[in-house]
């Protein structure tokens, strides 16, 4: 399911959802610590979340001043990546969605499955984003906010995975400028 349809023109307004909804917005590791971020917007109108990867990829706690209002999300397990306990299983959705996002975000150099046993620091990262992706779109999150413009805004990155996977990029600017409290 859909929860809406990307695109340039996006706004809570526009979709009727405030006072109605709150939108879901999963924060990347690149946008940590996002105290400033989730300050910067009315806070009835989102619910903010990091996925499980980011603990590992900061090699620390990633609990933000604002904790209450920041969720954890699990990520999908990933075979000699990810931790046994802080992952949920995933079926073939979620691995079809882990292949296609490395494609895109990899702009197809990132190695097939059965070639992955030694990654580069790079492409350890690369498998990291797309599992940090992957586990917001298994969750159904409707905005996730990232800096990582290489990966997922440049080489029109950000129009294949909104359009592939029904859900908004967005860079932290592009956040606050669209949607903080005025």
């Amino acid at each position: 399911m859909v929860l809406f349809k990307p695109s340039s023109s996006f706004s809570t307004a526009s979709l009727g959802l405030i006072g109605a909804h709150v939108i879901s917005v999963t924060l990347d590791t690149n946008i940590l610590p996002g105290d400033a971020l989730v300050a910067a917007v009315p806070s009835a109108d989102f619910e903010f979340a990091v996925v499980s990867v980011t603990d590992r990829e900061l090699g620390a706690s990633t609990d933000l001043a604002a904790s209450s209002s920041v969720s954890r999300v699990l990520e999908t397990g990933v075979w000699g990546e990810s931790v046994w306990g802080r992952a949920v299983w995933g079926g073939q959705s979620e691995s079809e969605c882990l292949e296609k996002a490395l494609v895109i975000i990899g702009d197809g150099s990132f190695p097939q499955s059965n070639r992955r046993r030694t990654l580069t620091d790079g492409q350890r990262r690369q498998l990291r984003d797309a599992m940090i992706f992957c586990a917001h779109i298994r969750a159904k999150r409707q905005i996730f906010v990232t800096n990582d413009t290489r990966g997922f805004v440049r080489g029109g990155r950000r129009q294949q995975l909104e359009q592939s996977f029904g859900t908004r990029i967005m860079t932290c600017d592009e956040f606050i400028s669209e949607f903080a409290a005025k």
